[in-house]
C-alpha cells in the first residue's frame, strides 16, 4: 500500500483499515478500479462503506485528466445575487452552460 492511500484513508477517517489495504496490496491504481464486491468485501461496516464509496467517487470525479470543476458559490453583484455556476476547465479553457466569461 502506498502513502497517499493510508494518508486517503486517514482523512476520511477510515485509518483502522489501513492495515487491511495493506494486507490485500491495495495501491492508490488498485484502490480506484474497485469495485462494489470488493468495496463491500473490504467494508462490511454499512456506514464506512458509504464513506469509502463516496469519497471514492469524489476522487474518480477529480482525477480525469485535464479537467478540474470549479463551483462558485452565490455571489452578490452591486447588491443583486448572482446564481452558483458549474464551470470545466480543460485544457486551459472555460467551459460552463452560461455566456459568462471566467478570469484566472
Amino acid at each position: 500500500m502506498d502513502y497517499e492511500v493510508c494518508n486517503l484513508l486517514q482523512s476520511w477517517g477510515l485509518g483502522s483499515y489501513t492495515n487491511l489495504f495493506r494486507a490485500n496490496s491495495i495501491t492508490y491504481t488498485t484502490m480506484m478500479s474497485l469495485g462494489t464486491a470488493e468495496i463491500r468485501e473490504l467494508f462490511p461496516i454499512m456506514g464506512h462503506r458509504v464513506i469509502f464509496q463516496r469519497n471514492l467517487d469524489n476522487l474518480r470525479n477529480i482525477r480525469q485528466p485535464n479537467v478540474l470543476v470549479y463551483e462558485t458559490p452565490n455571489i452578490y453583484v452591486g447588491g443583486f445575487q448572482e446564481p452558483s455556476n458549474t464551470y470545466f476547465v480543460s485544457n486551459g479553457y472555460v467551459e460552463d452552460d452560461s455566456d459568462a466569461v471566467l478570469f484566472f
